[in-house]
């Protein structure tokens, strides 16, 4: 958390345990026997600005470390999906990997089981007169409504 903004928030020991309480995904009820206030006074806690400002860091705190961890497995992620695809004894599993990772990279999609999909062209454009332009736009137009 920012050192700036926790200057500017002042919690008390109870409120501080309640916001951590309430992110770690306890709910407002088991939070206030734990802290030993009342329902009400959690709930009055929730709808202060400051604690709910405290609330979002401690969550995007979470969020970034999180992110971080994942970012650390990707690796052993890859080299798992490699050793899949290159030595699972199923050609199914094999298949479904090979799918997985063609999507990850962004080369399928797997709703329309196109491949390299959003390349874009590969030529440079070409002046087109407007009624060339609209008798292609009716082309297509057609073949999409099949």
């Amino acid at each position: 958390m920012n050192i700036k903004t926790m200057k500017t928030l002042t919690l008390t020991p109870k409120q501080v345990k309640a916001v951590s309480l309430l992110v770690s995904g306890m709910s407002g009820r088991a939070v206030a026997k734990e802290v030993g206030v009342s329902p009400q006074t959690v709930s009055e806690w929730n709808n202060d600005p400051v604690i709910e400002v405290y609330v979002n860091q401690l969550k995007q705190d979470a969020l970034d470390e999180a992110r971080d961890r994942i970012r650390g497995l990707a690796l052993e992620a890859t080299k798992n999906l490699e050793d899949l695809m290159r030595n699972a004894k199923s050609e199914e599993v094999k298949r479904k990997v090979c799918m997985s990772i063609l999507d990850i990279v962004g080369i399928s999609d797997p709703t329309t089981g196109v491949y390299g999909w959003g390349i874009g062209s590969t030529t440079l454009p070409q002046e087109k007169s407007d009624d060339e332009y609209h008798s292609q736009m009716n082309e297509l137009m057609e073949k999409l409504k099949l």
